[in-house]
């Protein structure tokens, strides 16, 4: 599925909720609550939202503290808005798996190098269309914009 079809379906921009689709059209969908904790991490919302609904007892706070996100602080010299994602972002998933689940991190290569991004579209998609079909969601980044993305469902 290409990248403009799967971002076309989304129902929710990723920082307050979950990106996923009705059942019209052959679509699937993870048959589990998704409870949205909005914040401005949006890393921690997507990842405390896939806990919580794969049965998780956890808050953003506990998310962002076992994780680490919580202690990390980076000011550029613009002093802009980029702060919060200038975190080392492999170091992050312990924390779930502190909480309770394995992890999967699947990176695509430099943002700036388009060529070196474009084949890992298909795959970051599929891994989260295999996820979805075995019922759970997944965390995905820039679907719709630089932002991570609690995923809930895709298209057949």
């Amino acid at each position: 599925m290409e990248r403009r079809r799967f971002v076309a379906m989304a129902a929710a921009a990723a920082g307050a909720g979950a990106i996923g689709w009705g059942d019209e059209g052959g679509a699937k969908r993870v048959p589990l609550n998704i409870d949205i904790q909005p914040s401005w991490l949006t890393w921690v919302t997507a990842v405390t939202a896939c806990l919580r609904a794969l049965g998780i007892d956890c808050d953003n706070v506990d998310v962002a503290g076992q994780s680490g996100y919580a202690f990390h602080m980076y000011v550029n010299s613009t002093v802009d808005v980029s702060g919060p994602t200038f975190v080392p972002w492999e170091e992050l998933t312990a924390g779930c798996r502190n909480l309770g689940r394995s992890t999967l991190e699947f990176r695509m290569g430099d943002s700036s190098a388009k060529d070196d991004r474009t084949p890992g579209e298909a795959v970051r998609l599929d891994i989260a269309k295999r996820e979805i079909d075995a019922g759970r969601p997944c965390v995905l980044w820039g679907i719709e914009m630089p932002e991570f993305a609690a995923v809930v469902g895709t298209i057949v």
